[in-house]
């Protein structure tokens, strides 16, 4: 089915994510829209998301990663924030990911500026080039941005080293 009109059941991604006792969390394509094949589709389709997500909330071991509330004064370690509750329902693609839920009044938490700044300059991946071997490291938000890098040199796409 073309998606024309936005999905109410998948926010229009196509994806949801599910959980259940028998599989926990994972990726499933909407079956009201219809607009994967299936759920190993689906998966590809979420994984810039989903690792997007995971790499900001994620801090490394012992590091302390500021985050604020969004709606209340509250301020502190990304750690102590709450998991976030119907997660799609709550953010537009194309939006600042949250950090996690505010443990004082349940609205969205975000890093702070510096935080999400060190956050981003850490979560990078090296890509390289098929052709010419050239390799750079690209962020999961240059990936969001502006999708699989090209070789300055060779301008084919270059694939995860």
């Amino acid at each position: 089915m073309e998606h024309q009109a936005k999905c109410q059941a998948c926010n229009g991604r196509g994806w949801i994510l599910a959980n259940n006792n028998e599989h926990g969390l994972r990726v499933e394509k909407c079956d009201a829209c219809e607009m994967f094949e299936n759920d190993d589709q689906a998966a590809t389709a979420a994984w810039p998301v989903l690792s997007k997500a995971i790499e900001k909330i994620e801090p490394k071991a012992g590091q302390y990663v500021l985050c604020e509330c969004g709606n209340c004064d509250w301020r502190g370690d990304v750690s102590e924030c709450n998991e976030i509750h119907k997660l799609l329902d709550r953010v537009e693609t194309g939006e600042e990911f949250p950090a996690g839920e505010c443990p004082e009044c349940g609205a969205l938490t975000y890093l702070v500026r510096q935080a999400r700044h060190d956050a981003v300059c850490r979560c990078t991946r090296r890509w390289q080039c098929p052709s010419c071997n050239h390799a750079l490291d690209c962020s999961y938000e240059q990936i969001v941005e502006i999708g699989t890098p090209h070789c300055p040199h060779c301008e084919i796409e270059m694939t995860m080293a």
